[in-house]
């Protein structure tokens, strides 16, 4: 497969809360991230678009990641949803908890691994906090041909 960058905030749709204590400030799908001894947060190969040969597409090691801010000591019961391109649910990774750090914002991190997808099209994974859509973020995959007029 052949992996696209993208800016970081591009397919990043965030949504409302009801609860304007919290929000999150990116969701993105990456290839890697790093937290260096500074708390500070460097994600590598922010995608929109992928290119694949043949179904099913298997992404290499990748991750969901959001950084979330609202009230230190806050604890966060966070779902996250990847949906196939109809639409319909695929993969519901099981519900955890994240607290709110002191400096007021929390890392949420899913190792994808090697997940595979089904077909071409696009895949949006969204992200639930407190049972509330906080924000989406998708991939386009398609084969080359398809990839190069998405542009």
């Amino acid at each position: 497969m052949k992996w696209i960058r993208s800016g970081a905030k591009r397919n990043a749709e965030l949504a409302l809360m009801a609860d304007a204590s919290v929000r999150c400030e990116w969701f993105v799908l990456c290839e890697d991230f790093e937290i260096d001894d500074q708390a500070r947060i460097t994600l590598t190969h922010i995608y929109s678009r992928v290119e694949a040969v043949s179904w099913p597409a298997v992404l290499p090691d990748s991750y969901l990641a959001a950084r979330v801010l609202g009230t230190a000591g806050t604890v966060l019961r966070v779902i996250l949803h990847l949906r196939l391109p109809s639409g319909r649910p695929y993969v519901v990774w099981p519900t955890f908890n994240v607290t709110i750090e002191p400096s007021g914002a929390a890392l949420v991190v899913v190792d994808l691994e090697e997940i595979s997808l089904p077909d071409p099209g696009e895949y949006r994974a969204l992200l639930l906090i407190d049972g509330v859509q906080m924000a989406s973020t998708s991939v386009a995959v398609w084969p080359p041909e398809q990839s190069s007029t998405l542009q």
